[in-house]
């Protein structure tokens, strides 16, 4: 069972193609460009590149957001073709989880985190004790100002390990440290989702309907809560 995995919900973008539990390649791209432009021949380099056709993929996962609302949306939309046009199972897999996958084993509570600005972050928490096991959800997925999560975490009196890309972690290593005894941070290199480990997730996800599957946003954009605002519905 040949999967393409698919991720542009942030400035990584990062595709796999993994055969059962074979990699069969993978390749991830941390640079400020459009991901519009790049993904597709991205795509068609990595399966070449792999000895890989379009009639031998047999799945597609997708990175599902929280993240970026346009790389999102970029990532959704080519995931969703690909799976109808082949008429494959598609699966979205949380970007947050994703990036927490990257974690094979730690003694604590994994937290992956996207800036969301003004000081507020997505994220996510996880627990994983052996990296054959699935990642086990302490956090569902959300929207949470820094002040408020760093409660949360402090209220479970666990190790932690802070996952996000460098940028990301420098804006709010130093609350974290203030305000947990234990906690420790990825390498630069730890936090760039793996199109790999994307798609040896989907196995613990459940296929969806290409009509109707969506990205998580989470949270509104400013301008989509000003005009509800601005229409009365809020």
């Amino acid at each position: 069972m040949v999967t393409l995995a698919i991720d542009s919900s942030n400035k990584a973008m990062a595709i796999g193609l993994v055969d059962g539990n074979e990699i069969k390649g993978e390749l991830a791209l941390n640079v400020q460009q459009n991901h519009s432009i790049q993904l597709m021949p991205a795509i068609q380099y990595l399966m070449k590149a792999s000895h890989v056709t379009p009639k031998d993929v047999t799945a597609i996962a997708v990175a599902q957001g929280p993240g970026s609302y346009t790389g999102l949306r970029i990532g959704v939309t080519v995931a969703k073709t690909m799976a109808w046009d082949l008429n494959i199972p598609l699966y979205g897999i949380s970007s947050l989880k994703v990036l927490a996958a990257n974690i094979t084993c730690f003694d604590g509570v994994i937290v992956s985190l996207l800036d969301a600005r003004r000081n507020a972050v997505y994220i996510g928490a996880y627990r994983r004790s052996d990296v054959s096991a699935p990642l086990e959800t302490v956090i569902e997925d959300t929207y949470l100002p820094m002040e408020e999560l760093v409660v949360q975490l402090k209220a479970l009196d666990e190790p932690v390990i802070v996952v996000g890309s460098h940028a990301d972690i420098l804006l709010y290593k130093t609350q974290f440290e203030e305000a947990l005894s234990q906690c420790v941070f990825v390498e630069a290199t730890d936090g760039i989702p793996s199109g790999a480990r994307l798609a040896l997730l989907s196995q613990f996800e459940e296929a969806q309907e290409p009509h109707t599957f969506v990205p998580s946003y989470i949270r509104m954009t400013e301008a989509e809560t000003n005009w509800r605002k601005a229409q009365g519905l809020d």
